[in-house]
Parts: C-alpha cells; sequence; structure tokens
C-alpha cells in the first residue's frame, strides 16, 4: 500500500460560544438582591420542610440529629425513617404546617416528655423508637375502643 494514502483525516469540533446574560444586579453577601429575582434562600421558603430536604438533598431529620455522615447505615437509617414519619404525622394530626421550625419543636417537645436529649446518639434512637411505637399502639387502642363504643350505642333518632 502507498504510504501517502488517507484513510482518515482530523475533524476538529466546532464550538460555539454560548452568550450568558447575567443580570445587572444580582445582590452581594452586603448588599440586597434588587432586581426582583426570587432568591432561592429566602428564609420564609426555605422553612418549608419539603422545599428544605429538596434543596439540601437530605432529610431534616439528619440535620436534626447531625446524622450525614452514617445516614446510610442501617443502625441509623432504621430509626431515623421511623422517628421522621412520625414527627410528620404528628405535625399533620395537630394541624400544623410542615416547616422546619415546627418539626424541630415536635421533636423538641418528645425528647423533652421522655428525656432523651442527653442520651448518646444510639440510645436517643432506641428511646425515642421505643416511645414511637408505644404511641401508636395506644392511638390504636384508642381507635378500637371508639370504633367500639359507636357499634354498641346505636344511634339516636329525632
Amino acid at each position: 500500500m502507498p504510504e501517502n494514502i488517507i484513510f482518515r483525516s482530523k475533524v476538529e469540533p466546532e464550538i460555539a460560544e454560548v452568550p450568558r446574560e447575567i443580570p445587572e444586579d444580582t445582590g452581594t453577601p452586603l448588599s440586597p438582591n434588587t432586581n426582583g429575582l426570587k432568591d432561592v434562600s429566602d428564609e420564609k421558603e426555605m422553612e418549608k420542610l419539603a422545599i428544605w430536604e429538596g434543596e439540601k438533598g437530605k432529610r431534616y431529620i439528619n440535620e436534626y440529629f447531625n446524622t450525614h455522615n452514617v445516614s446510610h447505615e442501617f443502625t441509623v437509617k432504621m430509626p431515623t425513617s421511623e422517628i421522621d414519619k412520625y414527627v410528620k404525622a404528628e405535625m399533620e394530626e395537630r394541624g400544623m404546617e410542615k416547616t422546619t421550625k415546627n418539626y424541630r419543636d415536635v421533636l423538641n417537645e418528645i425528647e423533652r416528655e421522655i428525656g432523651s436529649e442527653k442520651l448518646q446518639l444510639l440510645k436517643r434512637f432506641s428511646k425515642l423508637t421505643g416511645y414511637i411505637r408505644a404511641m401508636n399502639k395506644l392511638k390504636a387502642a384508642k381507635a378500637l375502643r371508639q370504633k367500639y363504643i359507636e357499634s354498641t350505642n346505636p344511634p339516636a333518632f329525632s
């Protein structure tokens, strides 16, 4: 084969520069955002639990207990999931808005009630999950009692 025959030739990619539109005044840490754009870190919006969790990419309970590094471990993941589910259900039952402040308040109230604030983390989880299981059984028993009372009392006719 002759050496001067080229089977392939190098093709340079064409790179087009895309102009970026930068708003004139985006604000700085020392000056407020004055161009009317909505700031994502607005405190009111960030207080909402779903927005906070979506923005941070983690559950708020891991922030509360500071378990970011070990949140994937089974011994932490299971109790935090149970506690998280209970606290959210409790907020819903009480008619509270799902915000980080209300979440913290409900969890603090439970911890003060059972005295688990100063325990080691795994003992704290154990005590909280035990409390939650007991409260769920109590709620189920109350619902069953109410159902029984309603079934034994015939409705009053007018």
